[in-house]
């Protein structure tokens, strides 16, 4: 979300993790952001989004919110190496393109990668969790860069790994209302 635009500062992450998520900040400096250190904790500075080839294949849990960022990059971007997406709570592989199509942008799903065509905003769109907590938190966070509502049909899958995901999303300024 701080890559996007938003102004959220990090706490309490392991800037030396082993964990494959970690490698979140390496994909945000590829992408243009820069990480910076402060008292509070860690803010991602972006004036633009770059386009980017992202390797999935040790991190495959941090690829739909990657994709979202993706589709704001100028140009076009490439997540390859990700067939284990296809094997998580529901195909992420797919429902990370048909997302972004929804949404407005152009992405092609292939075998083990897709190839996304970056805009300036992502248009408003009725999405799908897939009962997917991963989906449906990268959809809140695409919400953040859309020119209209996007509608999520089943926020409640975030509770598997995230049960205050939409407290803390509206905390720091995410809209988010009940249907």
């Amino acid at each position: 979300a701080d890559l996007l635009g938003s102004d959220i500062t990090l706490t309490n992450l392991n800037m030396h993790s082993s964990q494959g998520d970690r490698a979140i900040l390496d994909i945000m400096e590829q992408m243009g952001g820069e990480i910076v250190e402060t008292s509070a904790g860690i803010k991602v500075v972006c004036d633009k989004i770059k386009p980017a080839t992202i390797d999935a294949s040790q991190c495959p849990d941090l690829m739909p919110v990657v994709s979202v960022a993706c589709g704001l990059a100028e140009g076009t971007s490439h997540i390859i190496n990700a067939s284990r997406l296809r094997i998580k709570e529901c195909d992420r592989l797919t429902a990370s393109v048909e997302l972004l199509k929804a949404a407005g942008i152009d992405a092609v799903e292939e075998e083990d990668s897709m190839t996304i065509v970056g805009s300036d905003s992502y248009n408003s769109a009725e999405v799908t969790g897939s009962n997917d907590h991963r989906m449906c938190m990268a959809e809140a966070i695409l919400s953040t860069r859309a020119n209209g509502p996007i509608t999520i049909d089943d926020k409640d899958c975030v509770k598997k790994s995230y049960p205050g995901f939409f407290e803390d999303f509206t905390s720091l300024g995410g809209e988010y209302h009940e249907c």
